[in-house]
This record gives structure tokens, C-alpha cells and sequence, in this order.
């Protein structure tokens, strides 16, 4: 593999993973907005979403510069896509919490199930 497909092919393989981390992160802290009601926790669901866009953007750049067979620019493409989509979840989720009215069926939800990773 040649030095720049190489490297190319590491900050992709970085982008993906920064991508997953952060639409994990995103998925709790929606959760945690709504739990909370906290409006700030919310704001940033939506400046964390920026950063994925950018990241996937970034990737996709790069997977244009680089030779590789269609099968897996298609994989890889479809891995972003699919994280780009938790991620726009993750942000309508969070939404919810910056409502003026906070539907209060949510209210009971989350008061009576005990969420693991918001406790």
C-alpha cells in the first residue's frame, strides 16, 4: 500500500471511529436531556452533531482521493451514513427537552424507568 493511500486511509479509519464516539456520546446525552429537561445538555447534542457532519464530510473527501475497489468505498460510505442518522436521532431526541410544553407521558416514563446511564 503506498505511503498516501495509507495515511488517507488511517485519518479515514480515525474520522469513522471520532464519528462512532461521538454519536454514542450524542445518544446519552439526548436521553439525558429529556431526563434532565436540560436545555444546555440539548445545545450541545446539536454542536456535537456540527463536529459529525464535518467529520463525515472529511471522510468523504478523502475516500474520493483514494483508489479503492467500489465494494468498499460502498461499505464505508453506508457505515457513515448509518452513524450520520443516529446522530440526526440523537439530536430530534433532544429536541424535546428544549419544548416549552414537555409532554407529560415522557415525564412518567422517565420517572418510572430507571435508566442505567443516566444514574
Amino acid at each position: 500500500m503506498p505511503l498516501i493511500l495509507g495515511v488517507k486511509m488511517a485519518n479515514i479509519k480515525e474520522n469513522m471511529l471520532a464519528m462512532k464516539t461521538k454519536t454514542e456520546f450524542m445518544v446519552d446525552m439526548a436521553y439525558s436531556a429529556i431526563f434532565t429537561q436540560d436545555r444546555q445538555i440539548a445545545q450541545k447534542v446539536e454542536e456535537i452533531y456540527g463536529e459529525v457532519e464535518r467529520l463525515e464530510d472529511e471522510t468523504l473527501k478523502l475516500l474520493f482521493k483514494i483508489h479503492i475497489p467500489d465494494e468498499e468505498r460502498i461499505a464505508i460510505i453506508n457505515f457513515a451514513d448509518g452513524i450520520k442518522d443516529i446522530a440526526n436521532a440523537s439530536v430530534r431526541i433532544a429536541h424535546i427537552a428544549l419544548r416549552k410544553n414537555f409532554p407529560a407521558v415522557l415525564k412518567e416514563v422517565f420517572k418510572d424507568h430507571k435508566f442505567s446511564k443516566l444514574r
